[in-house]
């Protein structure tokens, strides 16, 4: 299920559309100085999410980044002990600040760029009493 709104939700499709296939990975050109930079270790740098989700676990969504390898891989399990001792250092400070964890599975089919990354989320902490989503025709309503 998207948690986006329905504006943000289009754009992300649209850009989506948009990549050709043979393109080189989004998230590989990302480094110091690109407006999606954040931060970086070793193995990993931490990037902005242009199309954040405005809704996470029945709660406001206040911040959204991701943690990616900075070698391409599909996968955690592809590794080396070094990397994944930093990842797990930057998935600790994250959720030391608030921020939820996750990642989809390298064979999702709703998996947009074919590059491990692992969403840092960080909710308002209200629950939405009512939501309501319709995946065709797109509608996300919460209250």
């Amino acid at each position: 299920m998207t948690t986006r709104s329905r504006k943000t939700e289009l754009a992300y499709r649209k850009q989506k559309k948009s990549i050709p296939k043979t393109t080189i990975c989004k998230f590989c050109d990302i480094s110091v100085g690109h407006k999606e930079f954040v931060e970086e270790g070793i193995h990993f740098k931490v990037i902005v999410n242009l199309f954040k989700y405005n809704y996470w676990d029945e709660q406001g969504v206040v911040d959204q980044v991701m943690l990616v390898p900075k070698t391409h891989t599909e996968s955690l399990r592809t590794l080396p002990v070094e990397a994944a001792e930093e990842f797990l250092t930057f998935i600790g400070k994250y959720e030391e600040k608030g921020y939820s964890i996750w990642a989809r599975t390298p064979s999702s089919p709703t998996k947009t760029v074919p590059h491990q990354h692992t969403h840092l989320i960080k909710t308002d902490g209200n629950r939405t009493k009512v939501m309501f989503y319709s995946r065709k025709p797109f509608i996300l309503f919460s209250k």
